[in-house]
């Protein structure tokens, strides 16, 4: 009858030291959840700061090349206007030139007259 009471008595305890495991496995289960969500974060950083460094050089690229479609701009700017003067001058130098075709017909025909 003792034993039987000493048994009765422990029974709490069994459940208590069961609890108690029940508790760690859960605590071990929330800690491998917990390190591979670390990790996961871990992970996400680095691709992070990847993308972040990705995005910095894609900037710095278009920058650059923004700046060199500035300068194109320019020289083709300045090349047109180099060849407007140039067709300028050239249609002014053949104005000149059949003005003095003109000029030196006219005196021909001045100086035929007059001999």
């Amino acid at each position: 009858k003792q034993r039987k009471q000493i048994m009765a008595d422990l029974d709490p305890v069994s459940r208590l030291a069961h609890r108690v495991k029940e508790m760690k496995e859960w605590r071990d289960r929330l800690q491998k959840k917990f390190l591979e969500e670390k990790d996961t974060i871990y992970q996400l950083e680095s691709r992070v700061a990847e993308l972040s460094k990705d995005l910095e050089d894609k900037k710095d690229r278009v920058a650059q090349e923004e700046a060199q479609l500035g300068r194109y701009e320019q020289v083709i700017g300045q090349t047109e206007k180099a060849i407007n003067k140039v067709f300028e001058t050239s249609i002014r130098l053949e104005r000149s030139l059949e003005q003095e075709m003109v000029n030196a017909t006219i005196d021909k025909h001045h100086q035929q007259l007059f001999l």
